[in-house]
């Protein structure tokens, strides 16, 4: 990513000694066992919490996973992003949100956990959040402070070596190639509105499903 020597990674990788094996895989097909919003009881959960995810295929332009990416971290994962300033900066309902996104050679993952006080303010979350987050990316002014962010936090991301050498490989299975700085800032700058807005339905809210997760009685 612009933080280390590609051309000697490369040289020295290329050294190494490599035998072709071709891999027996059996993939089971991904589908929703049930997409329908409903209350399910979880040992062991604190506070009760709403619980959003979604999947569905890779996208085959590394541009789109790219975006993706960074709405993740816009709107849901980061501690002062959209989800978390709604929920406890305006409600005061939660301290955290845990949130996951993945991609594999096939599909794409994600989730968020919404810790709430009770599950009376289920109904007022599932009402506005589509609207919170649609809004968050077409507003010129926000989508540009969160871009100038993540470009002024990226040259801190790969610090050690192994994580350097994890983000080089992830990238390599996913897209066969690794992506330079000077890409991902050019893919990142040249976010607009409308095309957030069309990767937040693309991989966030096309095919999401929900429920309320509750400690079990008594």
């Amino acid at each position: 990513m612009g933080r280390y020597d590609l051309d000697h990674a490369i040289d020295r990788l290329g050294r190494l000694a490599l035998h072709e094996t071709t891999l027996a895989t059996r993939r089971a097909p991904l589908t929703w066992a049930d997409r329908t919003f409903r209350s399910i009881e979880v040992t062991g959960l604190g506070p009760p919490s709403m619980i959003y995810g979604g999947f569905g295929a890779k996208s085959k332009y590394r541009n789109d996973h790219v975006i993706a990416e960074f709405l993740f971290d816009y709107l849901i994962k980061d501690p002062g992003g959209v989800l978390y300033r709604w929920l406890r900066g305006n409600k005061g309902w939660t301290y955290r949100l845990d949130s996951h996104f993945d991609v594999d050679r096939e599909h794409y993952f994600w989730c968020v956990m919404l810790p709430l006080p009770s599950v009376d303010q289920a109904p007022e979350v599932r009402r506005e959040i589509t609207q919170r987050l649609e809004k968050a990316v077409i507003d010129e002014k926000s989508l540009r402070i969160a871009k100038e962010t993540a470009i002024a936090r990226e040259p801190f991301r790969c610090q050690t070596v192994p994580s350097i050498a994890d983000h080089a490989l992830d990238q390599i299975e996913l897209f066969d190639e690794v992506l330079s700085e000077p890409q991902w800032l050019e893919v990142v700058r040249s976010i607009s509105p409308a095309g957030a807005f069309w990767v937040l339905h693309r991989f966030f809210l096309g095919n999401v499903g929900e429920l309320v997760a509750v400690p079990p009685r008594g």
